[in-house]
C-alpha cells in the first residue's frame, strides 16, 4: 500500500471521523507539511526510521513546535496502519525528538495598534484582525478564535463562551467596548452564517469555511510587513502577551485561570514570560523597593 493510498484511506475512517471537525483540519493540515511526490508515491512498508527522523529535524531547524505536531499527526496515521494490518510496525515510534525550547516572545502594545490598523484598512485582513484583537483582549488561541461561532457570543451583553475542550473547562469572558463595535459590524456582514471570524470560501451547506491555520499565517505575515512588525512575533505568541500582562498588572492567578479555563496554575507555566515588571512588583510586595 502507498501512503497516498494510507492517507484516504484514514481520512475516509470512522476513527478520522469521530474527530472534532477541528482537530480533523489540524490533521489535514500536519499531514500536508511533509507531502511529496517521492513520498506520497512510496509504499509505506519501505520508509525506514531514519527517513522520518530526517523529514522531523528538517522541519524542526525553523519550527520546532510544527514539528512536533506534524510528527504525531503522521505517528496517528501509521499506527492506524498497524491496527488495520497494514503494516506490521510503526516506524515512525522510533523517531528521536528534539527538545524543545518553549517561546517566550510577547508583542507590545504598539506592535497590536500597528497591526490592527493596516487589518481593518484591508477587506481580506478584517477577519484576521479581528482574530488578533479577540485573541489578546481574551487570552484566547488563535487556533480556538478562527472556529468560533455566533452562538458563543451575545451581541447585547458582549460576553463570549469559549467552548471546552479536553484541557480546558468551559469559560465566559467579557468584551470592550471597542471590542464590542468590531463584533457588532462584523455581525452585520456575518451574521448570517456560523462563523465569527469566516473566510471567503464557501461550504457545503450555503455558508462559509473557517479559515485555515495556514492561510492565517499567509495573510497576518503580509499584514505584519505592511505594518512594520517584526516578522518573528507570531500570532500564536498573543495567549502568553495577554497572559503576561495579566501578572504583570498583579491579577491574581485563580482569575486568570477563570480566563483560561485552566484548573491548574501549572497549566499556565507554558504562557508565562518572565519579566522585569514580574520581578519588580514581587521586590514591592516584600517591601524591598518602592
Amino acid at each position: 500500500m502507498k501512503v497516498s493510498r494510507l492517507i484516504t484511506n484514514y481520512l475516509l475512517s470512522d476513527t478520522y471521523k469521530k474527530l472534532s471537525p477541528k482537530t480533523q483540519n489540524d490533521y489535514v493540515f500536519y499531514l500536508s507539511k511533509w507531502y511529496s511526490p517521492e513520498l506520497l508515491d512510496r509504499a509505506i512498508s519501505t520508509i525506514k526510521t531514519s527517513e522520518w527522523q530526517s523529514l522531523y529535524d528538517d522541519l524542526c531547524i525553523n519550527t520546532p513546535s510544527l514539528a512536533i505536531h506534524t510528527l504525531a499527526t503522521w505517528r496517528t496515521v501509521f499506527r492506524y496502519a498497524v491496527g488495520k494490518g497494514y503494516l506490521k510496525t510503526n516506524t515512525l515510534r522510533e523517531v528521536v525528538r528534539k527538545p524543545h525550547k518553549r517561546r517566550s516572545v510577547c508583542w507590545t502594545r504598539e506592535d497590536i495598534s500597528k497591526f490592527l490598523n493596516v487589518a481593518y484598512s484591508r477587506f481580506e485582513g478584517r477577519s484576521i484582525g479581528l482574530m488578533v484583537q479577540m485573541a489578546h483582549e481574551w487570552g484566547q488561541r488563535v487556533g480556538d478564535l478562527r472556529v468560533l461561532q455566533w452562538d458563543n457570543y451575545c451581541l447585547q451583553t458582549g460576553v463570549v463562551t469559549i467552548p471546552k475542550t479536553k484541557r480546558k473547562e468551559a469559560t465566559t469572558i467579557p468584551s470592550s467596548k471597542q471590542l464590542m463595535e468590531m463584533l457588532s459590524k462584523q455581525y452585520e456582514d456575518y451574521g448570517w452564517q456560523k462563523y465569527v471570524v469566516p473566510s471567503a470560501k464557501p461550504d457545503k451547506e450555503g455558508g462559509l469555511l473557517p479559515y485555515t491555520a495556514v492561510r492565517i499565517s499567509q495573510i497576518a505575515n503580509k499584514i505584519k510587513e505592511a505594518a512594520g512588525v517584526a516578522p518573528e512575533l507570531q500570532i500564536s505568541d498573543l495567549k502568553r502577551t495577554a497572559l503576561t500582562e495579566m501578572l504583570e498588572y498583579g491579577i491574581p492567578l485563580h482569575n486568570i485561570m477563570s480566563i483560561t479555563g485552566h484548573s491548574s496554575p501549572y497549566a499556565l507555566n507554558p504562557y508565562i514570560k518572565h519579566s522585569l515588571a514580574l520581578s519588580s512588583e514581587a521586590m514591592r510586595m516584600r517591601k524591598l523597593i518602592e
